[in-house]
Order: C-alpha cells, then sequence, then structure tokens
C-alpha cells in the first residue's frame, strides 16, 4: 500500500484537529490562518509535524482505543443538561459526562462545523424570487402536517454592531441555513414556512423542490411594541399522497438583527410529533462566545432547564470547541408547546 504524503493526510484533517496540532507544535498566530494556509503552515515544521500525525508502532498498536476519542474528547464538551459556561470555566473537563450520544455523531458535528468556519462567510442581500406583497398574511400553523426533524446552522460570522440600515457588506447579517422532515398528515396541499425579524430586512432562499409561492406584508407590523418583518414560502404538496414524507431545505439572511443583550438566542418551537431539533451556532474569530446556557420558554415564563425535567427519552447535550467558535446542541423528542432557546453572550 503506497504510503499517503504528510499535505494528504494534514488536508483530511478537519480544522479543529489542524489547531490541536498547531497548538501543540506552538504555532503563533494559527487561529487567523485559512485552512489552506494552515496546512502549509504545518508542513513547514517537517519531522515535528510527521510525529504528531504518524505516530510510531508502539502508539500506533497500543494506544488505538483513545487515538481519536482523545482528539474529540478535547474539541466537545458534552452534558446532558445545562452547564453554564464562563471565563472560569473554560477549560475542557478531563473526564466529560458520559452521555447517550455516540462517537461518531460527535465526530460528524466537529466535522460540520469545521467545514462551515472553512468556508467564506456567506449571506444573501437580494431577493433570488419574486415576492407578492399582501395586506395579511394566512396562519402558518400547518396542522396539516408533522414536522418530525429540524437542523439549524446559523451564521453569525458577518454580525456586527449596526451603526445604519444597510443592507450588504456594511450591515450586520445573520445567516441560517436550515433543513426540515416533514410528513404529510392529511390531505392538505400547501406547507407554510414563515419567518420573522426584529432586523431591517429578511431574504429567503429555498432550493423550490415543491412549485413555490412567496409572500410578504406591504409594511412591517407590530408585534407588542417590536417592529417584525415577515415573509412566507407556499410549497405546493400536492403531488404527495397522505402519509408521505418530504425534506425542505432553505437559506435566511437576517439583516440588522441581535442587536440587543435580549436577542442573542435561537431556538425552536416544539410542536407534536417534532422527535429532534438540533442548532449548530458559528462565531467570528474577533467575537467567540464568552458563555452560554439553554433555557426552556412556556407560558410567557424562561425556565433554565434541570436534568429531571429530561428523563427518558427526553434529553439533550450541549458541545462547543476550546476556540469558542461555535455551539452545537440537540433535544430529542422535545415537549410539545416548550420553547427551547440557546442563549449567549460575546
Amino acid at each position: 500500500m503506497q504510503l499517503r504524503s504528510t499535505r494528504e493526510i494534514l488536508e483530511e484533517k478537519t480544522r479543529d484537529e489542524l489547531n490541536l496540532i498547531a497548538r501543540g507544535l506552538e504555532i503563533s498566530g494559527y487561529r487567523k490562518l485559512s485552512k489552506s494556509a494552515l496546512v502549509e503552515e504545518l508542513l513547514s515544521a517537517g519531522k515535528c509535524v510527521d510525529k504528531m500525525i504518524r505516530p510510531d508502532w508502539w502508539t500506533r498498536h497500543h494506544n488505538h482505543v483513545y487515538g481519536t476519542t482523545s482528539i474529540v474528547g478535547l474539541i466537545l464538551t458534552v452534558a446532558f443538561f445545562v452547564l453554564s459556561k464562563g471565563e472560569s470555566n473554560s477549560s475542557v473537563p478531563t473526564q466529560p459526562p458520559v452521555n447517550r450520544v455516540t462517537q461518531t455523531v460527535k465526530q460528524q458535528v466537529s466535522r460540520e462545523a469545521s467545514d462551515f468556519l472553512s468556508r467564506p462567510e456567506y449571506y444573501i442581500h437580494e431577493q433570488r424570487h419574486e415576492f407578492e406583497d399582501v395586506d395579511d398574511l394566512p396562519s402558518a400553523q400547518n396542522d396539516g402536517f408533522v414536522v418530525l426533524e429540524k437542523k439549524q446552522v446559523w451564521d453569525t460570522r458577518s454580525w456586527r454592531p449596526v451603526v445604519n440600515d444597510a443592507v450588504g457588506p456594511e450591515g450586520s447579517a445573520l445567516t441560517l441555513h436550515w433543513q426540515r422532515q416533514i410528513r404529510k398528515a392529511s390531505e392538505s396541499s400547501v406547507f407554510v414556512s414563515a419567518p420573522k425579524t426584529a432586523g431591517n430586512e429578511l431574504i429567503c432562499s429555498t432550493d423550490e423542490s415543491f412549485p413555490c409561492r412567496f409572500f410578504r406584508l406591504s409594511k412591517p407590523k407590530l408585534v407588542g411594541d417590536v417592529r417584525m418583518i415577515e415573509r412566507q414560502i407556499h410549497y405546493d404538496v400536492s403531488s404527495l399522497d397522505r402519509g408521505d414524507e418530504f425534506s425542505l431545505r432553505g437559506v435566511n439572511t437576517y439583516w440588522n438583527s441581535l442587536q440587543r443583550p435580549s436577542d442573542l438566542w435561537v431556538g425552536t418551537i416544539a410542536r407534536k410529533g417534532l422527535r429532534h431539533t438540533s442548532d449548530l451556532v458559528l462565531f467570528p474569530i474577533d467575537r467567540p462566545w464568552k458563555k452560554y446556557w439553554a433555557t426552556i420558554a412556556t407560558n410567557q415564563k424562561n425556565i433554565r432547564i434541570e436534568p429531571e425535567e429530561y428523563e427518558g427519552d427526553n434529553y439533550f447535550f450541549i458541545a462547543d470547541d476550546i476556540e469558542r467558535r461555535w455551539i452545537y446542541w440537540e433535544v430529542v423528542a422535545p415537549k410539545p408547546g416548550y420553547v427551547y432557546q440557546l442563549r449567549w453572550e460575546w
């Protein structure tokens, strides 16, 4: 079998794995390098990097049990219930709590976060679809459907404090990449996606796997004392039979949102039938998270999550990286009617 080159081995590693190697070699400024530039920097270390990525015979054959888990163990902190994280306890525990999430899933989360962070910042500043202006929008309860799974990646790398209402490079962008797995539970023919924002613009894009119509309110409406912008995408799923499952995905950019400390949260409303929901939040290099915590909101109250609320099938875990560039959390079998929120400070 042909021996792989050092470059090939490095290029196959995730950004988090490369960061750990750079830290071990005491390479200065590695966090600010792109993945490709970091690979070149590591290659310049010569034999030192070879020793780290090509273990000797003894290490390879006697420490195989610990090889993968040690890397991911350094990257992830996993818990079933919330652990508020701050400056004083930012180091990763040497023995993280036992959890019900497989090592494979943890590695996938790390790779997905690293993959997103290795790409250039992305946002949408122009509508790609033709929206119809209306004075009122229909209900988006989707009673004839069951949303089974939600997956959301929130990219805050283009966020900044707002100094004007610009939409584009001078503005502040929060971009959401979302996916839904849905079951058609009735003869209803239209599924509605209804994103909202308290910012000054909301740009939506979808893959149009089904025929779509796009609607927006002709003027923003007030919810309490908050000015809200709402869009709706109506997916025509009349071609599906009752009981069929289907997937939807899209990208939304929320312009000039998350400007107040109370706005710094993401999450989901759990409805009957939701089996699984997850959120991955990405942070810029110059504005990593300082601490985070999870809450459940119900009946207008915020309740900090306690372990006993997650006995049986109801559990969640939170993971983060040592560089404070991302936070991941998921909830299995969330309780219907509750709003699950992941909050942070930066």
